[in-house]
């Protein structure tokens, strides 16, 4: 049965057209500028030329890059972002609120009540970093500070020479399947 099951997907993948038969991945490449996509796209389509006169082609090439530090800090930045919206919210809607409206109620009246023993019912709370469970109010003003720090590290990682994060990876796009299947069988 594993046999048919097996069979039966190497018939249908053998028929079928996928983004990946257009793609061929280069890996353990050097280049000498590896931070530069336009020197990587060039470099490739001549090493095609050469190698297989199939250098026009090359549809598009895409390098690999390590960016989890730029997705962590990203993700934090969403986070706080969330965060200071929602403490926003919950200041307009205790302005309203249907049982115990306050006009007056601002970030000042929200502190106080950050600072009380005991939050009133709703406080925006956020999950606590390093622990499964457990939620903490949130302090507004330590949200804003840490938010301006993560954009300034957001800001330098954007300025930052590529070329460090090389993986040695590109996927490389050609015109047909037919083409890349030219290149993988030689």
């Amino acid at each position: 049965m594993r046999f048919q099951l097996i069979k039966n997907a190497e018939v249908l993948n053998s028929k079928s057209l996928t983004p990946a038969d257009y793609c061929i991945m280069g890996m353990g490449m050097d280049f000498e500028e590896p931070g530069n996509a336009d020197h990587i796209n060039e470099k490739i389509k001549e090493y095609f030329e050469e190698n297989y006169q199939m250098g026009s082609k090359i549809q598009y090439t895409n390098a690999a890059y390590n960016i989890g530090e730029f997705y962590s800090t990203s993700t934090r930045y969403n986070d706080l972002n969330g965060q200071i919206a929602l403490v926003e919210y919950y200041i307009e809607q205790r302005k309203t609120d249907k049982e115990n409206p306050d006009p007056e109620y601002n970030e000042d009246k929200y502190r106080e009540d950050l600072g009380a023993e005991k939050v009133p019912k709703g406080f925006p709370k956020a999950k606590i970093p390093g622990k499964l469970c457990g939620k903490a109010p949130i302090n507004i003003d330590e949200a804003r500070n840490e938010l301006k720090e993560v954009e300034e590290t957001i800001k330098s990682l954007e300025s930052e020479d590529l070329g460090d994060r090389f993986l040695g990876i590109v996927f490389i796009i050609v015109e047909r399947p037919t083409d890349a299947s030219r290149v993988l069988n030689q």
